[in-house]
C-alpha cells in the first residue's frame, strides 16, 4: 500500500560514532548488506554481517584529514560499478568559501582536500581529488553509464534560499569547478 509496515532501528552506535551524517550509499559487498555514511571526520561502512536485519559491524573506511566546523566536513557518498567510493569534503570556511583576502582575491588552496569531491580506490587505501572549488557536495550520484554527478550547495539555502546552488557532472580532464 506504499506505507511502511514496521519501523525499527537498523543501527545504534555505542558512542558518538557518527556525527553530522550527510550522505549515505547502500551497498552489498560479498553478500553482506551495508551502508556507507559520510560524517564528521570519516566515512564509515555499517554492515549487517549476520543478516538479521540490523547492522552489527562499523568500519571506518576513510579518515585522516583535518576536521572543519563542529558537525560537518564529509558529505555525499556514491559507489561506481568498480567499487570506487566517491565522497565530498566541505570547504574550509562555509561563511567564506573562497577565503577572500582584504583585496578580494581568493586564497584557498586548490590542492587541498577542502571543497572537493574525492575518489577512493576499491581497497580504500588511495584517495584522489577529482573536483575542487566545491563548497559542499551534499549529494553525489553515479548513473548507469558511470557519469558522476554532484551538487554544490553554494550558500545560505536555509534562510533566504540561494539561486547559486549547482548540479555538476564530473568531466574527464576538468578538475576545478
Amino acid at each position: 500500500d506504499g506505507v511502511e509496515d514496521v519501523a525499527k532501528t537498523w543501527w545504534k552506535p555505542d558512542k558518538d560514532d557518527v556525527r553530522g551524517p550527510i550522505g549515505m550509499a547502500l551497498t552489498r559487498e560479498q553478500g553482506v548488506d551495508g551502508l556507507y555514511v559520510a560524517s564528521k571526520g570519516k566515512v564509515t561502512l555499517l554492515q549487517d554481517a549476520d543478516a538479521d536485519g540490523t547492522a552489527d559491524k562499523s568500519t571506518v573506511v576513510v579518515t585522516g584529514w583535518k576536521k572543519i566546523f563542529r558537525a560537518v566536513d564529509a558529505v555525499g557518498v556514491a559507489l561506481d560499478k568498480d567499487n570506487n567510493l566517491y565522497f565530498g569534503r566541505g570547504c574550509a570556511n562555509f561563511a567564506d568559501a573562497y577565503q577572500l583576502n582584504k583585496q578580494g582575491k581568493a586564497e584557498y588552496d586548490v590542492n587541498a582536500e577542502y571543497g572537493t569531491v574525492i575518489k577512493v580506490s576499491p581497497d580504500r587505501k588511495t584517495r584522489q581529488i577529482m573536483a575542487t572549488g566545491v563548497r559542499f557536495s551534499v549529494a553525489i550520484a553515479i548513473n548507469r553509464h558511470g557519469d558522476v554527478f554532484f551538487t554544490d550547495q553554494e550558500g545560505d539555502t536555509w534562510t533566504k534560499g540561494n539561486h547559486l546552488d549547482e548540479l555538476n557532472v564530473l568531466l574527464p580532464g576538468r578538475r576545478h569547478y
